[in-house]
């Protein structure tokens, strides 16, 4: 970053110049990590847990999402899907596969029901949102941060995206 654009360095087929830089790659932007950006709000407190797998007992779970003390949970929108959402906290490990296991225990504990996952859980994904996150508004040279984390429910992060996309590439125009 000079003041008049920014050169970034790539692995492949040297660097790239560009009037701006703009990072939206997410809550683990590594974009914003390498330009020192703060990215202040509250930490997790809940952990969310979806993957794909076969589910021993099934017939006790219902469909659809289910409210219980421990969190929710919800079964069947698709063939083998599993979601859980905990409220006890986030998971201990955020960057570790979701495993059968580990869904297995998930639904077990929410749910209070005696079902078994088995069958690997293929797709399976964790997020633990927070509240507050946010790149800062300033702009640092001529790179910025942009987005926000949302979950990756029913197209919210794309949709938020490209509406921020849109308002971002207006603001930037010269």
């Amino acid at each position: 970053m000079d003041g008049v654009g920014v050169t970034v360095h790539l692995h492949v087929g040297g660097g790239l110049r560009a009037a701006w830089l703009v990072g939206c790659d997410g809550g683990r932007s590594l974009v914003r990590r390498q330009a020192c950006f703060d990215f202040p709000g509250t930490d997790p407190t809940i952990t969310v847990r979806q993957a794909t797998g076969t589910v021993h007992g099934a017939e006790l779970l219902g469909q659809g999402w289910q409210h219980k003390t421990a969190g929710l949970y919800g079964y069947g929108s698709r063939p083998g899907w599993i979601g859980t959402i905990e409220l006890d906290g986030p998971a201990a490990d955020r960057e570790a596969a979701v495993t059968a296991s580990e869904m297995d225990a998930s639904l077990r504990w929410v749910s209070g029901l005696d079902v078994r996952v088995s069958d690997g859980a293929d797709g399976g994904t964790r997020f633990t949102p927070t509240r507050g996150r946010r790149a800062p508004t300033g702009v640092a040279a001529s790179c910025c941060a942009g987005g926000r984390p949302r979950a990756p429910f029913s197209g919210q992060s794309l949709n938020l995206g490209l509406g921020d996309a849109v308002s971002l590439g207006w603001k930037l125009r010269r």
